[in-house]
């Protein structure tokens, strides 16, 4: 399946069927007035990661951030929170936390056993590119970034680094999607509840399901062949 572009009438660009080679930098111009820099990253599914619980829960929980060097800090940045899988009852939702290397403010926290800690690595100087690069990302780079200078790559902290998945319990009540229609005199004559996937056929048309995407992958026989989702 070939990899698809598109700019909407909003401005906003969508990739789909991300790979590793769609990972880079990019930047929106209109005219002159050009955006923000935003980074993409593609994490690998075969990258290991580690399963942990809030601190309301009884555990594993997530790495604290650790300083790596006299300017460096290695941290989880985390995502929002997913939906809760289930309503009603108890299901269950998750966030990611992805390692980032930080400079600067990030590491001004410290205290000093965790600076001592650093020492062994605090060989590894930035150069003006890095320091630059910090700059552009004030919130810190992913550890795994191809923008990050293979000094830093190289280090062990970075190497024994996870990224994290934290999962934790939820609980939040079932939108109830009603729909009545009333005569004249405000009786109902007609009531569908549309949470259960129930409709009128008085009601405009549901929202349909996105089309099945078909592709033929020829292969040779007996050789292994990998099938990806696309989205």
């Amino acid at each position: 399946m070939e990899e698809k572009e598109m700019a909407v009438d909003d401005g906003d660009l969508i990739i789909f069927y991300v790979r590793p080679p769609d990972a880079g930098v990019y930047q929106c111009q209109i005219g002159f007035a050009v955006s923000g820099l935003v980074i993409l990253e593609v994490l690998d599914d075969e990258d290991p990661y580690t399963v942990v619980k809030p601190h309301s829960s009884r555990g594993p929980y997530s790495s604290p951030p650790k300083p790596i060097t006299s300017e460096l800090v290695v941290f989880s940045s985390w995502s929002v929170w997913s939906e809760c899988s289930r309503c009603g009852v108890v299901g269950r939702r998750r966030r990611y936390g992805i390692c980032y290397v930080g400079y600067g403010e990030l590491n001004q926290n410290k205290n000093k056993d965790e600076a001592s800690d650093s020492s062994s690595e605090d060989s590894v100087l930035l150069d003006d590119v890095g320091i630059k690069l910090f700059q552009a990302f004030p919130g810190g780079v992913p550890c795994g970034s191809q923008l990050l200078p293979k000094t830093i790559k190289k280090l062990p902290a970075l190497g024994s680094r996870r990224n994290e998945i934290m999962i934790a319990l939820c609980k939040i009540p079932c939108k109830s999607q009603v729909f009545e229609l009333r005569s004249n005199k405000g009786e109902i004559i007609e009531r569908t509840n549309n949470s259960e996937g129930v409709y009128s056929l008085r009601q405009k048309e549901p929202p349909q399901p996105p089309t099945v995407v078909q592709d033929i992958i020829f292969a040779a026989k007996g050789s292994r062949v990998i099938v990806k989702c696309p989205g």
